[in-house]
Order: C-alpha cells, then structure tokens, then sequence
C-alpha cells in the first residue's frame, strides 16, 4: 500500500476555496482503480493548517492520480491562490497493526 500524507496550510480567508476544490475533485478520485480512501485532519493549533492521508493500491494508482487532468489544474490553481505551503510525502507502508 502507498499512503501520500499532504500537509498544508492556506492562505487566510481560502478555506472555503479549499474545501469547495476538494468537495469537487472527490467523485474524480473515486473513479481512479487503486484508490483505496482519503482522510483529512485540521490541526488544534493552527485552524488554516491540515494534513491529508490517502491510501492507494500501488505507485500506479498514484501516478494516475497526480496525472489526472482536472487534478492537474486544481493543483496550480491550490499553489497560486489558496496555499500558503504544503509539503508531500509519498510513502510506502511497511506494517499495519491495528487494534
């Protein structure tokens, strides 16, 4: 499994701009084969700083993502007006222990 751990923080006033992209582009991660769920986390601290973790069947499924034209424009526009930074971490999962 393959798990892409976006952390982000927008630009002050933008959170609405954000969740309206991500409430957009959801149907279109759906429909890619190897997408196995997203949840998205705000911090306690920082109300405009959240982290997003997907989980994807293999680097595939993620490629195809990140290539995904509609993705593709939302990402520019998500640089130029609603993240003040973000950092993307791309990760295989070596172990999973639940409870």
């Amino acid at each position: 499994m393959i798990m892409v751990i976006f952390e982000f923080k927008v630009r002050p006033g933008k959170q609405e701009a954000y969740f309206a992209f991500a409430e957009a582009m959801h149907p279109e991660v759906e429909k890619i084969d190897g997408f196995l769920g997203v949840e998205r986390f705000q911090s306690c601290v920082d109300s405009n700083k959240f982290v997003s973790v997907s989980r994807w069947r293999d680097e595939a499924s993620v490629a195809a993502w990140r290539e995904q034209p509609d993705h593709k424009k939302v990402q520019e526009r998500g640089k130029n007006e609603i993240f003040e930074s973000f950092k993307l971490r791309v990760v295989n999962l070596v172990r999973e222990i639940s409870f």
